[in-house]
């Protein structure tokens, strides 16, 4: 994403400066050029003069993002997006944007692209990065929502998938226990349940003979 870097490259020298500010300025620039970018910070750090504050601070702000000091640089480019003219903050909100979009903070990052879009409604380098910044969050959104049904979907078959293991478990230790008590009970000779079933022929037998003499008794010897 070329157009989401930094405009840190951007300095600002204006008529303004003096002898020994731009002297500062130009060493600073020259330390940010070749990435000693603790180093420009204070050479940024050295203009004195209150006329070229915001430029300064502009400056030395985008430096310190750059050196990895995320939250002094934001204040600092902050003060200057409040305070400074519209181009230069119209710019430092911008780059306010670019430092929380690579902290991925883009939330954030969009409401300082329309800041900037506010004060400088024509800069497409803003409108660009608001664009791709709206979309990433999109995507993340249905991402997270995707996430979130599979996350679902998956504690679900986990439940599922515990309550058939103990459902399996329980029937295991009832039939373990059928088991345990089937090998518990007296084992029947061939020799017994054969006796058993001789004598319950016979009761079969001398319970059907003593029905008929019963029917024989009630039975009427004469009819009328």
């Amino acid at each position: 994403m070329k157009r989401i870097l930094f405009l840190l490259g951007l300095i600002l020298l204006f008529s303004g400066f003096g002898d020994g500010d731009a002297i500062n300025n130009n060493r600073g620039n020259g330390y940010f050029n070749k990435g000693d970018y603790k180093k420009a910070a204070q050479m940024y750090d050295k203009i004195k003069d209150k006329r070229n504050r915001f430029i300064a601070e502009y400056n030395r702000g985008n430096a310190l993002i750059k050196s990895g000091d995320l939250k002094t640089g934001l204040n600092l480019l902050a003060d200057v997006a409040e305070n400074g003219d519209t181009n230069i903050a119209s710019k430092a909100y911008y780059n306010m944007g670019n430092a929380l979009f690579n902290a991925q903070k883009y939330k954030e990052a969009v409401n300082m692209y329309v800041n900037s879009l506010k004060l400088k409604p024509d800069f497409n380098n803003a409108k660009y990065n608001l664009e791709k910044t709206l979309r990433l969050i999109k995507k993340n959104k249905q991402k997270n929502k995707n996430n979130s049904h599979k996350n679902k979907r998956n504690k679900q078959n986990k439940n599922k998938k515990k309550q058939n293991k103990q459902n399996g478990n329980q029937n295991n230790k009832r039939k373990n226990k059928n088991q345990r008590e089937n090998a518990s009970r007296p084992k029947m000779s061939k020799k017994e349940a054969e006796r058993i079933l001789n004598a319950l022929m016979r009761n079969r037998k001398k319970a059907k003979k003593d029905s008929t003499a019963l029917k024989k008794f009630l039975s009427p010897r004469y009819t009328w």
